[in-house]
C-alpha cells in the first residue's frame, strides 16, 4: 500500500512566491529567433552535464512540503501509474537525477504529463524513443535513461535562461521547479506578459481548490500576435507538472531493484554486502558459526594481507551466470548489492583490469570509497554500472554503490566482493575488526 505522508510545516502549505527574474543564458531576442511553439529548443550539449552529480540510487522523499488539498491527493491516489511506477521507468528517472541533480520526481512528473509514463515514449513531448529530433527541435533519447538526461538538461537550461532558477541544485525548491516547468513548456510566452506559473494549468492544475480544473490561457495559444493553436479557454483535464511532482515527493514507494533490507550501523559502519545474514554469508574467514567459507579453487591462494572476501549463499543473477557453464556455487552473490561501509565520498570508479580476461575488462569495476574519517576502502570484483557510483558522489552508510560482478570479474573464482583498506595505511588490519563488528549486527 502506498502511504501519502504529509509534511507539516509552520504554514502547512507550499510557500510560493511569484517574481520574475532576468534571463540567465538565453535572451528573449535570441529565444524569438529559434523558438518553437512552446519555447523548447535543441541543445547540442543536452546529454552532457558538467556539474556535480547527485541524487539517490533508490526512491527517496523529495523534501518538498505539500500544499496539496485532500481532494487533490485523493485524485492522484486513484491514478495507478503514479503509485505503481514500473521498475524500468524508475531506474531511468533515478539515472537522470544521478547525472544531473534534477529530482527523479520532477522527471517522473514530466514523463507523466508529456508521455503518459509510457516506457517507449520520450519525457520531452511524448515522441517515440529513438525517433530522432522531435517537433520541438530536440533530440529524443534512444533509451529512457538517455532521454531522462536530455530532458533534465532541457529543464535546467530553460529554467536558467528564462527565470534564472537552477533545478540542478540540491537546494532547489518547489518554487524553482514551478518556474522551470513553465519555462520548459512555454519559454518566454508567460514572462513577456508577467504571468506567474501559479496561473499555468500545465504546472498547477488540480494542485488545490484554487487550481481545480484550470483552463488554458491566451498565452498557451498565442505568442504576441501569432496564434499557434486553439487551446485558449479549454479545460486541461490532467494534473499539472508541479502537482504530480509534489505528490511523488510525499509518497513512499518500494522497488525490488533498490535492494530494500535492514542496515544496522556499528560505530558508524555497516556490513558492506546488502542482503547478508549470519546464515547465508560466504567469507574467506569464518566470522561465526553461521557463515560458510568461500570456495577456493585448486592453486588459488588468497590473501596474504588483511582483506575480506564476502558473498551470500543465494543465486542473485536470475540464471545468466549459469549460461557461462559455471556451477551454481560460482554464481552465488552475482548481482548482490554492495554498500558504502560508512558516510563518505566515492573517490574513483573505474574498470577492473587486474587479471580479468580482456573481453571482460569493460564489464568489471573497482571502486575507491573514502569515509568521512579519511579512510579509503578498495572494493573489487564488481559489475561495471555507470549509474551507481560517480566519483565525487557523497553517500551515506548503507547506500548502494554497486553490485557484485560475474565470476569473470573475480579472476574466474566464485563471485564475491573483495574489500580492504587502501589508505592511509595499505591493507590496514582494521578492516578485519570492522567486518567482524558489523557481522555481529547482521540478522540471523
Amino acid at each position: 500500500m502506498k502511504l501519502f505522508r504529509k509534511i507539516i510545516t509552520l504554514s502547512a502549505i507550499l510557500a510560493v512566491t511569484f517574481s520574475t527574474a532576468s534571463a540567465f543564458a538565453l535572451s528573449e531576442a535570441e529565444y524569438r529567433k529559434i523558438n518553437s511553439y512552446d519555447g523548447r529548443f535543441y541543445l547540442p550539449d543536452a546529454t552532457s552535464y558538467d556539474g556535480t552529480p547527485g541524487g539517490s540510487l533508490c526512491p527517496q522523499d523529495g523534501n518538498i512540503s505539500s500544499g496539496l488539498s485532500d481532494n487533490a491527493i485523493e485524485k492522484l491516489q486513484a491514478i495507478s501509474k503514479l503509485n505503481n511506477i514500473p521498475d524500468g521507468n524508475m531506474e531511468a528517472y533515478l539515472y537522470g537525477e544521478q547525472q544531473t541533480g534534477v529530482k527523479w520526481q520532477a522527471l517522473a512528473a514530466l514523463h507523466f504529463t508529456e508521455g503518459g509514463m509510457n516506457p517507449d515514449q520520450s519525457m520531452l513531448n511524448g515522441a517515440k524513443l529513438g525517433s530522432g529530433v522531435n517537433v520541438d527541435g530536440m533530440v529524443v533519447g534512444n533509451t529512457l535513461k538517455e532521454d531522462a538526461v536530455i530532458a533534465a538538461n532541457a529543464l535546467i537550461n530553460m529554467g536558467k535562461s528564462v527565470y534564472n532558477v537552477d533545478v540542478s541544485s540540491p537546494s532547489a525548491t518547489a518554487d524553482d521547479y514551478g518556474w522551470a516547468y513553465l519555462a520548459y513548456g512555454r519559454g518566454y510566452m508567460y514572462k513577456v506578459d508577467n504571468i506567474p506559473y501559479d496561473m499555468a494549468t500545465m504546472v498547477m492544475n488540480f494542485y488545490d481548490n484554487a487550481h481545480w480544473d484550470m483552463v488554458w490561457l491566451h498565452q498557451d495559444s498565442w505568442y504576441g500576435d501569432k496564434q499557434y493553436n486553439s487551446l485558449e479557454g479549454k479545460h486541461n483535464g490532467n494534473p499539472g507538472k508541479l502537482t504530480v511532482f509534489t505528490y511523488l515527493s510525499n509518497i513512499q514507494l518500494d522497488y525490488s531493484f533498490c535492494d530494500n533490507f535492514p542496515v544496522v550501523a556499528v560505530d558508524g559502519k555497516v556490513f558492506p554486502l546488502g542482503g547478508a545474514t549470519k546464515s547465508n554469508l560466504l567469507t574467506n574467514a569464518n566470522f561465526g558459526s553461521g557463515s560458510s567459507v568461500l570456495s577456493q579453487p585448486t592453486g588459488w591462494y588468497h590473501h596474504d594481507y588483511s582483506a575480506a572476501d564476502l558473498g551470500i549463499m543465494m543465486q542473485q543473477d536470475g540464471g545468466d551466470c549459469a549460461s557461462y557453464s559455471f556451477t551454481a556455487m560460482y554464481c552465488y552473490s552475482v548481482g548482490a548489492p554492495v554498500l558504502a561501509i560508512s558516510d563518505g565520498t566515492v573517490s574513483y570508479y573505474k574498470h577492473y583490469s587486474n587479471k580479468v580476461a580482456s573481453d571482460w575488462v569493460e564489464k568489471c569495476a573497482q571502486i575507491g570509497f573514502t569515509g568521512d574519517d579519511g579512510t579509503t576502502y578498495w572494493y573489487g570484483h564488481l559489475a561495471y554500472e555507470d549509474a551507481y557510483s560517480v566519483p565525487g558522489k557523497v553517500v551515506h552508510a548503507g547506500d548502494v554503490i554497486g553490485h557484485v560482478g560475474m565470476p569473470q570479474c573475480a579472476q574466474g573464482t566464485q563471485a564475491h566482493l573483495h574489500i580492504d583498506i587502501e589508505s592511509p595505511i595499505l591493507h590496514d588490519s582494521r578492516i578485519t575488526d570492522i567486518i567482524q563488528a558489523t557481522y555481529e549486527a547482521l540478522p540471523e
